[in-house]
């Protein structure tokens, strides 16, 4: 009887052992699928994180490229508004130049008719 008796004993052994190891192995599945899904959470936050940054970035880098180009046209605009007073000057010293060449080759002309 002790022969059956320790049969039995290892055959309820052999079983626990069995069960203890299907036990792991569904543990070990179960962390496994927590650890993916977690992972894919994660992943998808720190791209949600990554997009809205890309975002920001990219609307600071608009906002310089505006304040740059504004700089550039209020300069653009400056120089041309001392060009155009400049060449205002130039105009009134061109006219005048114009007539006292105008008055010099009349003044000329008339000193050579009457020679």
């Amino acid at each position: 009887m002790k022969k059956v008796q320790t049969l039995e004993k290892i055959k309820d052994a052999e079983e626990q052992a069995k069960k203890m190891k299907s036990d792991a192995l569904k543990a070990k599945e179960k962390l496994v699928r927590n650890a993916k899904r977690e992972s894919l959470f994660v992943i998808e936050n720190m791209e949600k994180k990554a997009t809205e940054l890309h975002k920001e970035k990219l609307s600071e880098v608009d906002s310089e490229i505006q304040r740059e180009r504004e700089k550039l046209l209020e300069a653009g605009r400056q120089e041309a508004e001392s060009l155009k007073a400049q060449a205002t000057d130039k105009v009134d010293e061109a006219v005048a130049f114009l007539i006292k060449k105008f008055e010099d080759g009349v003044l000329h002309a008339e000193t050579e008719r009457d020679e």
